[in-house]
């Protein structure tokens, strides 16, 4: 029991980490697309792109 729960523990802190490293990621070439394209639109959807592709991939 104490090995399932020490398992999903470390899950837990594996999916936080690539949520914050996907949110800052997708922000900064979100950024970089709005300022090289003007877009605001295409910019959220990079952002979009980047922080649902980070959670389905893992």
């Amino acid at each position: 029991m104490g090995l399932k729960m020490g398992k999903i523990v470390k899950m837990i802190f594996k999916i936080i980490k690539y949520l914050i490293l996907n949110s800052i990621l997708g922000l900064v070439v979100s950024v970089l697309f709005y300022v090289l394209l003007g877009s605001v639109n295409f910019s959220i959807m990079i952002f979009m792109v980047f922080f649902i592709g980070g959670l389905v991939f893992e």
